[in-house]
Formats: C-alpha cells, sequence, structure tokens
C-alpha cells in the first residue's frame, strides 16, 4: 500500500515511486517531492533521506533503489528540499529558510511514523546541509532517531569554507536578483549547455539513462529562475545561520552518529577536524575508526556515485542496525573517500 498523505504517484521502476507531499506545518506550505520504495507489509527499519541543496531529489534515485534492497524488511524515503524540483508546484518563497526546511521534514518524518509499528528503527540521513537539517530533526524528535548517517556533511560554519569564501556572492541579494535573471536568458540553450557542465566523462561510467537524467536536471537547473532562486536563497540563510558546531549534540548522540567525508571538500574544510574531535574520531582516541579510500566520491556524490554511497550505508545498517540482538554497535564511525572536486557544478552542490 501507498502512504494516504502521498498524492500524484507515479512509478519510475519495479520498486520506486515519486510523488507530491502537501505540508501545512508551522512554517512547512505547499508541496515537496518524495522518492520512495513502495514499503514491504512488514516494516522493522525506517530510512528517510534528505538532500543537500541544491535538493534535485531525482539524481539520488539510485541511491534510494540500492539501500530498498539491503533488506527485505526497509522502507525507503528520500526527500527533496522545498521550492528546488518541478516535479511539484512551486511552494511559497517562505518555506526557503533553513527553519521552514526542518520543519518540512519534521511533518513528514511524523507521518510516516504513523504507518509503521512503534518499535520501527529510524534512521536520517543527510547529505551537505541536508545532515544539518538532519541533525535538526533528531534534536526534536529525541526519542525516535536509532542511527544519523551524515554525508559529506556542512553543519558548521559554512559561510568560512572554501566555497563559502568563494560564492559567497552567489547568495547576496545581487546574486540572487541577477542569476536567476541570467537563467532566464539561458533557456534557449540550456540544453545545449548541459553536457559541458555536469562531471567530464560521466557518459562512460553510468548507464544511458542516468546520464540523461543528469544532463537534463543540470539544463533545468541553470535555466530555471525560481529553482535556482530557491537554492541561492537556502544558501544565504546556511551563511547566515549555520555557524558554530553543536557539540553537545555531537557528543551526546555520537553513538548513533556515523560519517562519510571526502578528503578534499570545499562545503566542509577545515570544519571536518572539528566534527570528528565532537565525535571522538580523532586520532588515539579509545572509539572505532575506519578510515576507508573510496576513490572518486566527491561531495556532491549524486552525479555518478550513488551505489558506492549507498554501499557505505549498507554496511552501516549491516553493523549496526540489522546486528544480531546482543551485538554491540560500531558507532561512531567515519569513512574517508579520497578525492577532489573536478568541476564547477560538482562545487555548487552544498
Amino acid at each position: 500500500m501507498h502512504p494516504a498523505f502521498l498524492t500524484s504517484v507515479t512509478q519510475l521502476n519495479e520498486r520506486i515511486f515519486q510523488a507530491a507531499f502537501t505540508h501545512s506545518y508551522k512554517l512547512a506550505k505547499g508541496q515537496t517531492l518524495v522518492i520512495y520504495a513502495q514499503p514491504p507489509e512488514r516494516v522493522t527499519t525506517l530510512f528517510l533521506f534528505v538532500t543537500g541543496n541544491p535538493g534535485i531529489l531525482p539524481l539520488y534515485r539510485s541511491f534510494l533503489d540500492k539501500i530498498a534492497t539491503s533488506a527485505p524488511d526497509i522502507a525507503v524515503f528520500g526527500h527533496a528540499l522545498s521550492g528546488q524540483v518541478s516535479e511539484v508546484p512551486t511552494p511559497p518563497e517562505s518555506t526557503y529558510s533553513l527553519d521552514a526546511q526542518v520543519d518540512a521534514n519534521i511533518e513528514l518524518f511524523d507521518s510516516l511514523l504513523t504507518l509503521f509499528d512503534k518499535n520501527v528503527k529510524v534512521v536520517l540521513c543527510g547529505h551537505s546541509v541536508g545532515a544539518w537539517i538532519m541533525c535538526n530533526v533528531a534534536k526534536r524528535r529525541p526519542d525516535n532517531i536509532d542511527a544519523l548517517f551524515l554525508v559529506t556533511p556542512a553543519i558548521c560554519n559554512i559561510s568560512s569554507s572554501p566555497n563559502g569564501r568563494r560564492q559567497g556572492w552567489m547568495f547576496t541579494p545581487f546574486g540572487r536578483t541577477i542569476l536567476p535573471i541570467c537563467a532566464w536568458m539561458l533557456q534557449p540553450i540550456a540544453s545545449l549547455i548541459a553536457p559541458y557542465i555536469v562531471p567530464p566523462g560521466i557518459n562512460k561510467r553510468v548507464d544511458a539513462a542516468h546520464y540523461e537524467m543528469v544532463k537534463d536536471k543540470a539544463s533545468q537547473f541553470i535555466s530555471h529562475p525560481s529553482i535556482l532562486y530557491a537554492a541561492l536563497t537556502l544558501a544565504q540563510y546556511e551563511m547566515r545561520e549555520i555557524k558554530e558546531l553543536d557539540r553537545e549534540f555531537l557528543q551526546k548522540n555520537r553513538e548513533k552518529i556515523f560519517c562519510l567525508f571526502a578528503r578534499v571538500d570545499n562545503w566542509v574544510g577545515k570544519n571536518r577536524a572539528e566534527i570528528e574531535e565532537a565525535l571522538g574520531l580523532t586520532p588515539g582516541a579509545n572509539t572505532p575508526r575506519s578510515s576507508e579510500g573510496e576513490p572518486g566520491i566527491p561531495h556532491a556524490f549524486c552525479f555518478e556515485h550513488n551505489i558506492p554511497v549507498a554501499n557505505v550505508c549498507i554496511r552501516w545498517l549491516e553493523e549496526n542496525i540489522h546486528r544480531p540482538e546482543g551485538a554491540p554497535a560500531g558507532g561512531p564511525r567515519e569513512v574517508e573517500s579520497i578525492v577532489s572536486p573536478r568541476n564547477l557544478v560538482e562545487e555548487l552542490f552544498m
């Protein structure tokens, strides 16, 4: 059965569907896009994922699909950020703030919990700023969360990261005015430009359907004024509001937290060391640590590294959520990806 609170359900493949979720909770308004696997009859684990910014959820489809095949009793849902996809109507501008994005994810999370047994294990997974959003969902629903998977987490001092300093002008009132106008001007040629702004050689490394989707979404992002404006507006809030690391939260929940870092990540930068310290992942600390090179996984993994990142998450699920009763948990855990960013599009995803 599909959740009754989802509308406009469309089947994307044999397992995966997309639908609209209508919001009415505090700051969350309008509709957001949800991509999910139809839940099995018996669910013991709920896996809820939120994207980074820009929140182009369809690019993460194979990531969600792979997670959905990892266990027969897992329910997998992916959630787009408000205002950043064309599959649902453009919501009010007030929904582009960080607080509104947190509210939107809490409302979906609360709705999902009504579907399953009260003993279901809950895993929240966030990419980049989505990791910050999921940490804040966990703060407001502390009794419901069993694990947090933070993928290239941009959870503190984003404005002082290398990309925050270089690209900060884009998120000012000037940038948020000029760039959507440029997007409108690019509409006639966006599809011609798209192959040249996606990661080089991607067409040789992913299947044809995913490559076409990457080109289509890249073209749409650079030529859709309202989607670009929503992403730039959220980024403005990120620069202004995501400052000091919440060390107390990380320390209190360190046994639940699992991180995947890129070795060179210009949206995280030197903040990684502070995150690791708060989680007790510094060298010599008496905690489990896994530093495993996954060559080629960049900050913006959704273009061509959905499966390797899904495999990392599946390993965390197997070792910590699906482990035999009585076996010790493995967190906090960290995986390091040895990679350098390669082009403009990868650097824009935050």
